[in-house]
């Protein structure tokens, strides 16, 4: 019997930092999703089957809390787990107590492949 892949979003309006994260991911066997904007990481979610969001932060027009923030008002897809991704630290305390229900988590650039991978086993 053979287990189904999981399915990770990766969300990040930066095409380099997809890729890198996308190495990272490669020997964990995961079905990799990636959009580029947070109304394309809501699209791929109404599309697909997602087990856990990557989610970087800063992005323009609507940021990762923005974008996590229209996940979770969606009862279809309040319960996928998030871990955002970061080089900085701003907002992240308040948008977490506000919003955690133990399906958030939090990584900061540069990142750590193997705390990554932790996380990500923890989740999925």
């Amino acid at each position: 019997m053979t287990e189904d892949k999981k399915t990770v979003l990766l969300v990040d309006d930066k095409a380099g930092n997809l890729f890198a994260l996308n190495i990272i991911l490669k020997p964990m066997n995961l079905k990799i999703i990636k959009a580029q904007s947070g109304q394309e990481a809501i699209e791929k979610l109404r599309e697909n089957h997602i087990d856990l969001i990557l989610l970087d932060v800063k992005m323009p027009v609507m940021d990762g809390y923005g974008t996590a923030t229209c996940i979770r008002k969606e009862s279809s897809l309040c319960q996928i787990p998030i871990i955002f991704v970061s080089a900085i630290d701003e907002d992240s305390g308040s948008f977490l107590a506000e919003n955690n229900h133990g399906k958030i988590g939090y990584v900061y650039k540069p990142i750590d492949d193997q705390k990554i991978k932790m996380l990500i086993k923890t989740y999925v």
